[in-house]
């Protein structure tokens, strides 16, 4: 009889399936045994006559207790790996994982999966980071010349490098060497991104990398401080991501991603409602892929408005939601919640009233983990 391993293996598409195999083989069998989830005898269907009520609370108990559980890892992932590179340690895949999750039992299946995938990668991230700061930390511009494939000449300023929450911070003092990185003309406005771009000689480092444009920015204020940590949501959110199973469409993919930035900055819900509905550079969150989103979020088009003869949609289902969402979310942050912040990258949007709806639920039935 096959193995939830070998199940789960089986169900996969074959370039995930081949990936896991690899893994697998790379770290040694005992993976089979951290995906290999026993059946947990509180597990097995209840065939007594207990009501339904009683029933939907311990299954809801049990989902929101895996979701507490999963969202502390990210803070627990990164206390260990600082750990590690503090003391200049390779951070070891295998061990990292075991030190990490010592009680892979309490999550299902598809979770370790996706929880193992995510920490590769950031074992796979943090570990070339290491090597860059080791060999490039005394020469950025050099290191820049080599990701970028720019003359070290181009370079004029003194750019910093910097490590934080898995990612690897690169502070610009002259904006002129902040467009030649960035391959924009973006002019002085704008203070930092973060770089999804695939970059050939240090394939492991994409996503994992901030351009910080000091011109804009005083060096060490408040601002330059939530400014990247705006980006760091962005980074931790990506990598997050992928542990979610019921994704939201990629219309409130992107909207989501932005909100969770700016509360992971510190911004309110009403001061996020104004930058990301009033201002120009978002104005295609509201405007774009209509045909995309969820069809309750749909523009009417019988109640489409004619203005000097043209038929204007109306995006105000997506605006309300959305605005409903950001209020939704900053209660959640602002709860008792520890890791409330990474619960909210960890559940899609659509079900962000859910979570809103049963705080009192999890405060008062669900055990928080140590």
């Amino acid at each position: 009889m096959d193995s939830p391993f070998h199940t789960l293996i089986q169900d996969l598409p074959a370039k995930e399936s081949d990936w896991i195999q690899g893994v697998v083989q790379h770290s040694g069998t005992k993976l089979i045994d951290f995906l290999n989830r026993s059946i947990d005898p509180n597990d097995l269907p209840d065939n007594s006559r207990s009501s339904r009520r009683n029933k939907c609370a311990k299954i809801k108990r049990g989902h929101y207790r895996q979701l507490i559980r999963l969202s502390a890892l990210p803070k627990r992932a990164l206390h260990l790996s600082k750990a590690l590179f503090d003391n200049g340690q390779q951070i070891d895949f295998k061990s990292f994982l075991f030190d990490l999750i010592n009680k892979p039992e309490q999550f299902t299946i598809i979770q370790n999966y996706m929880t193992l995938k995510i920490v590769y990668y950031y074992c796979r991230t943090a570990n070339e980071i290491a090597k860059v700061l080791q060999h490039y930390g005394t020469n950025p511009t050099l290191l820049l010349s080599k990701m970028y494939d720019l003359d070290p000449k181009q370079i004029k300023g003194t750019p910093k490098l910097s490590f934080q929450w898995g990612h690897l911070v690169i502070f610009f003092d002259r904006k002129e060497d902040f467009e030649a990185v960035t391959k924009q003309n973006i002019g002085v406005s704008h203070a930092a991104l973060i770089d999804g771009r695939p970059i050939s000689k240090f394939p492991d480092m994409a996503g994992s990398i901030i351009l910080v444009n000091l011109c804009v920015l005083e060096n060490n204020s408040d601002e330059q401080r939530n400014t990247v940590r705006h980006e760091l949501g962005h980074g931790v959110h990506w990598l997050l991501n992928s542990l979610i199973y019921s994704q939201d469409n990629q219309p409130l993919l992107r909207i989501k991603d932005e909100i969770i930035a700016y509360l992971f900055e510190g911004l309110e819900a009403s001061k996020i409602k104004n930058l990301l509905i009033k201002q120009d550079a978002y104005s295609h969150f509201w405007h774009s892929d209509r045909d995309m989103r969820p069809s309750f979020l749909k523009p009417d088009l019988q109640a489409a408005r004619s203005v000097d003869g043209q038929h204007q949609l109306s995006d105000e289902a997506l605006i309300r939601f959305s605005t409903s969402r950001m209020r939704l979310a900053q209660t959640v942050k602002e709860s008792f919640l520890t890791n409330g912040l990474v619960l909210l990258m960890i559940t899609p949007m659509t079900k962000w009233h859910r979570l809103h709806r049963d705080l009192d639920f999890i405060r008062k039935n669900v055990v928080q983990p140590g």
